[in-house]
């Protein structure tokens, strides 16, 4: 880590997470979980590394925690831009293993945060 430039570091430290979660046994990944934690509590604006945690934990099968991710995000302020992007991701994830219920959630919560964050 020390040899490389201060950037690459978030996408070495990914990498190493993700590969954590895909050894065996839960102790690599509850290390994985760790490691994105740390990322996302150093950098909570950067979509990309809570979109890897979040892939990661669908993959393994922890759904109520992908879940549990989104809600943490959308909680944080960014762009527009993002936010949409965000919603629309989290209303995918609720389509392919969420209910009907949850879908309508996810669309209520997009469009409150919407009418409390625009100008």
């Amino acid at each position: 880590m020390q040899s490389l430039s201060r950037h690459k570091h978030i996408e070495v430290i990914m990498k190493f997470a993700s590969t954590e979660y895909d050894e065996d046994g839960g102790r690599s990944m509850d290390h994985g979980r760790i490691l994105f934690e740390e990322l996302i509590s150093t950098y909570p604006k950067k979509t990309d590394i809570w979109y890897a945690y979040v892939n990661k934990e669908i993959k393994s099968g922890h759904r109520h925690k992908a879940c549990s991710l989104f809600e943490r995000r959308i909680t944080l302020k960014t762009n527009i831009r993002n936010i949409k992007t965000i919603f629309k991701k989290y209303l995918n994830f609720e389509v392919n293993y969420g209910s009907e219920e949850f879908q309508e959630l996810v669309k209520r919560k997009a469009k409150e945060y919407i009418q409390n964050n625009s100008i």
